[in-house]
């Protein structure tokens, strides 16, 4: 469980990757919370199932209006944010939070849009620090650029989400959020 002190709100408590994912997931299904169940059924090989998964049930856990809010500081992070440049030309709106480590030992993207959320975090296992990939290096045109969760995981989001919707109808974000986004870039962006 959750240490119940102030600094976990900024994530002084460890959370494995399928809780950090399924939190965020609270805010695309408008404030409800829905255990995690990475098994749904299993079917033989006579398409009988032979094992389903219990129904789980929903909890609302933040208004609609909350997780509009935070849904459109994600779409924000797309736009004037630190994904803005792997996500620039996007097709398929989604939203997203980058993080990154010091060192950076850690880096990380948590994004989706309205129907697939993903998150994808980079790491060693000892903790060491992680170097810019070489193919980076080219694509960036800059050798001493640093590892950050908003450059090189961003990209791969990208190019997982653009594979996606080459096949498939794009969604929106509802009004709300979109409105709720533009007066954030409005607002900040530089």
């Amino acid at each position: 469980g959750l240490v119940p002190l102030l600094p976990t709100a900024i994530g002084a408590s460890d959370v494995n990757l399928l809780e950090l994912a399924n939190a965020y997931t609270v805010f695309y299904r408008g404030g409800t919370y829905i255990k995690p169940t990475l098994i749904k059924e299993v079917r033989d090989s006579g398409n009988e199932i032979i094992y389903k998964s219990e129904a789980q049930t929903e909890k609302r856990v933040l208004s609609q209006e909350t997780s509009d809010k935070v849904l459109a500081m994600m779409r924000a992070v797309t736009k004037i944010g630190t994904s803005k440049i792997s996500m620039r030309g996007i097709e398929q709106q989604v939203a997203c939070k980058t993080g990154t480590s010091a060192g950076p030992r850690d880096v990380s993207i948590w994004c989706g849009p309205p129907e697939i959320f993903i998150g994808i975090r980079f790491g060693h296992d000892d903790y060491s620090i992680i170097e810019l990939p070489e193919y980076m290096k080219k694509v960036s045109g800059d050798s001493g650029m640093l590892v950050s969760g908003g450059w090189v995981v961003a990209f791969l989001e990208r190019l997982i989400f653009d594979r996606i919707y080459s096949q498939r109808q794009k969604i929106d974000f509802p009004p709300q959020v979109e409105e709720y986004t533009q007066l954030l870039t409005n607002r900040y962006q530089k």
